[in-house]
């Protein structure tokens, strides 16, 4: 059966958007469920005559119709007064109050004319439901954001370390990739977009130059690189180093000082030299810094490095070069460059002809004899020059090449008028005497120790100094035999043979004890500026205390309570030193170094276009969020 009420037509709303309705709607306004714009539907067109159905006369019954309408009236719900004077009714479906006219509820779809739900309609989400889904979508154009910066970095930094060079046109990119994350993670295009994916942009290359920074840095320190640029800046920083070693420069903060105006001697040395130059001095200086070792144990790196040192001394010697001559580092970054490369076998092969050389060969080459000996003398009359300038005041006087060649000359024409017997007799003259120089000293202070303390000095009892005198000259006179046979006495004390000496085990607790004490009074005044010493009175008073607990301790137990209290001390120490590494660094010294590392990151890191890439790489990120997708 055909009716208005079940023919139905297209009403179609400004927005574009298409709804079927029927026909009895025509003239009524409904809600549009795409943009939810209220219009008057208008009236279709009509093709053929619609069949309407007869309407029924109120008057035929005699009752005028006022019982069908008392009837709607009953059983119509409660209506509320619209803000537009229409009264309004509640939705069948979902009880969303709705104006008067509209037959289509926007929550959930359902027409009241036909009483039946409209497919596709979109529900009207609450306020806080709407709110919740776009945070969510906000925050997860953030995160996409981010994450294209951190891929946008990483990209940058390994295209610079492949290519050596910074391109700035990757920062560019960068602020691409973190608008384009923003709108496809948020899905819309707005200023608050913007701002974020700037910031993300900004955030990603920071972080590039960050991570060039650090491994820059950690390149130019350590050569750990093989960019040859760096290397050579490495090398720089090496030479600077002699410098001040030259200078006599140790203290740390006055070379700090000092760098500005030293560093630039270094590097002019180190870009006097070739790419291949630099590439085996770094490499030489790397491995001698990786092999530094404590152990007794050669490494099979040390044994290496060892064979390449006597081999350049021999050839540094062969030339008279002096000892600092820049020629010594490429001698032994030629011979690094060859002995690197020996194997094991090798290496112990070549360690085994060097022993077998010193041992008897060497004195069989006449050409090594008479360098050797020509070095030796030269040295010897630098040495004497030194002791000259200083006992005439001049304390800052130091050796240099010219004088070197001028004594090495002189000494090798000394050395020429000798016979070869002569030579060799006069070089194991000097080597002997050399192996005996030092033992004179090294006994005078062993036993000068042992007589302060029996007698119980204090450590800065001048006494001390005139009983060193006397040992030292009584060990001067001797003869070498008579000196090895003490010093094979002062060895075997170290071996142990000291702990068989009742009288020394005695006072060595004594000054044990002497020690604590010492150190726990120096706590006490670790506030004050000067370092605590006892005053000789106090030390005597503080001995005499020591003597007294030893007095008590049966002497069987003197070893065992030394090793405790060394024991201790041992623990304290090592105690205080991890203290001591553990210990933060104060706020000035955090602010300095801060302001020293953001000083050298700006002025190394950052030009002026990159300052132009920069702002185009923000510009490119908040343009693409703010002007792309669907707008607010």
């Amino acid at each position: 059966m055909s009716s208005e009420s079940q023919a139905r037509f297209v009403a179609k709303c400004k927005c574009g958007a298409k709804l079927k309705v029927p026909v009895s709607a025509a003239g009524r306004k409904a809600r549009c469920p795409k943009c939810e714009n209220i219009f008057v539907i208008p009236a279709p067109k009509i093709k053929k005559p619609v069949e309407v159905e007869p309407i029924k006369d109120p008057f035929e019954d005699g009752t005028f119709g006022l019982e069908e309408l008392a009837a709607m009236e009953r059983s119509a719900p409660a209506l509320e007064p619209s803000s537009r004077g229409v009264a309004k009714q509640p939705c069948p479906k979902c009880n969303t109050m709705l104006d008067g006219g509209v037959m289509l509820c926007v929550s959930c779809g359902y027409n009241r004319e036909t009483g039946k739900t409209v497919k596709g309609a979109r529900t009207k989400p609450s306020k806080i439901a709407s709110l919740s889904k776009a945070s969510g979508k906000f925050m997860l154009g953030t995160i996409f954001s981010g994450i294209a910066a951190l891929v946008g970095a990483s990209v940058w930094f390994g295209i610079a370390m492949a290519a050596d060079y910074q391109i700035g046109w990757i920062a560019w990119g960068i602020g691409g990739l973190c608008g384009y994350g923003m709108l496809k993670g948020y899905g819309k295009a707005n200023m608050r977009a913007g701002l974020v994916a700037s910031g993300m942009s900004v955030f990603g290359i920071f972080l590039a130059k960050i991570a060039l920074f650090v491994f820059i840095i950690q390149a130019v320190f350590t050569g750990n690189t093989n960019n040859v640029d760096l290397q050579r800046q490495f090398i720089a920083v090496q030479y600077t180093n002699e410098i001040f070693d030259e200078r006599g420069i140790y203290d740390l903060k006055e070379r700090e000082r000092l760098w500005e105006e030293t560093f630039p001697q270094g590097l002019k040395k180190a870009v006097a030299m070739n790419d291949d130059e630099i590439g085996k001095r770094t490499n030489r200086l790397r491995a001698e810094a990786d092999n530094l070792t404590y152990m007794t144990e050669e490494s099979f790196e040390d044994k290496q490095i060892r064979i390449m040192r006597h081999r350049v001394d021999i050839e540094a010697e062969a030339l008279g070069l002096y000892w600092s001559n820049s020629r010594r580092e490429f001698l032994l970054d030629n011979a690094y460059d060859e002995i690197s490369k020996y194997s094991p076998q090798e290496t112990e092969s070549a360690l085994s002809d060097i022993k077998n050389w010193q041992e008897t060969h060497r004195w069989a080459d006449a050409s090594y004899v008479h360098h050797h000996l020509t070095n030796l003398c030269a040295s010897t009359k630098i040495s004497d020059k030194s002791a000259q300038e200083i006992a005439a005041g001049n304390e800052d006087w130091e050796s240099n090449e010219r004088q070197w060649k001028t004594f090495h000359g002189q000494c090798s024409q000394e050395i020429e008028k000798l016979s070869g017997e002569a030579r060799i007799a006069q070089l194991r003259k000097i080597e002997t005497d050399e192996s005996f120089e030092y033992i004179p000293e090294m006994l005078a202070e062993h036993y000068s120790d042992l007589r302060a303390q029996q007698e119980g000095l204090s450590f800065t009892n001048e006494k001390r100094s005139t009983i060193y005198d006397e040992e030292f000259e009584k060990f001067s006179a001797m003869s070498h035999e008579e000196l090895d046979k003490e010093n094979k006495k002062y060895e075997g004390w170290n071996e142990g043979d000291m702990w068989h000496d009742a009288a020394y085990v005695y006072t060595t607790l004594i000054y044990d004890f002497v020690d604590e004490e010492v150190s726990s009074r120096r706590e006490q005044h670790e506030d004050e500026e000067d370092y605590w010493s006892p005053s000789e009175s106090e030390w005597q008073s503080i001995y005499a205390d020591a003597t007294k607990k030893v007095d008590d301790i049966p002497a069987h137990q003197y070893k065992t309570k030394i090793d405790e209290i060394r024991a201790a001390r041992i623990e304290k120490y090592t105690l205080a030193w991890q203290q001591q590494d553990e210990e933060l660094p104060s706020s000035e010294e955090v602010a300095d170094f801060a302001d020293d590392a953001f000083m050298l990151f700006t002025q190394s890191m950052w030009s002026p276009m990159d300052g132009l890439f920069l702002l185009l790489a923000v510009s490119s990120a908040y343009k693409i969020a703010n002007g792309g997708g669907e707008t607010d």
